[in-house]
């Protein structure tokens, strides 16, 4: 095979899931552009101007990650629903929490990352009065140190090209990441 020069690496290999939502609530500009919603990427429908299905276990994670690290008014208005203060939603965020069922299939977080997100917001005066939160909240088993710093972490990469680890170091920051999930 010829080699043209070309490579890949993936910056967020050595990430966790919830650090990754981190870095991208940093971000403003693409919330009235970005999805993450298998049912409507999957959807054949040329006319469709939905972001998200609001009932997949992909849009139940996004939205549980993303409000680990994002104000709620931004996220409701991103998703154009409250999807933790819908009830309906209960039996599928049992399922990514693994209280019930399997969890799902979907790309989505691991069960100590969803279980992480939740316990969290449960001590956030913004989340902990919504329908999830009160119905699942107290359900969840505490989460062991170890699971809860991999979920926030960033490790260097290795392969990658020195400028771009000096930004992924930039972004990754101690006074960032202290700052999105309850430090000081």
């Amino acid at each position: 095979m010829k080699d043209f020069g070309l490579s890949r690496r993936s910056l967020l290999r050595g990430m966790g899931e919830l650090e990754i939502c981190r870095m991208f609530a940093a971000l403003d500009g693409y919330d009235e552009l970005f999805s993450s919603c298998n049912v409507v990427v999957r959807s054949t429908d040329p006319h469709r101007t939905e972001r998200w299905c609001l009932d997949c276990a992909k849009c139940r994670w996004v939205f549980l990650a993303l409000a680990a690290v994002m104000p709620r008014s931004r996220l409701v208005q991103i998703f154009q629903r409250d999807l933790l203060d819908d009830r309906a939603q209960i039996a599928g965020y049992r399922e990514l929490l693994g209280l019930d069922g399997h969890k799902p299939l979907e790309c989505v977080g691991e069960i100590a990352e969803a279980r992480i997100a939740l316990r969290q917001l449960a001590e956030d005066q913004q989340w902990r009065d919504t329908a999830v939160l009160n119905e699942l909240a107290a359900q969840i088993p505490p989460v062991p140190s170890d699971q809860r710093e991999r979920a926030w972490r960033v490790d260097r990469v290795g392969t990658v090209p020195e400028a771009y680890q000096a930004a992924l170091d930039r972004w990754s920051s101690p006074t960032m990441s202290a700052s999105a999930h309850g430090g000081s």
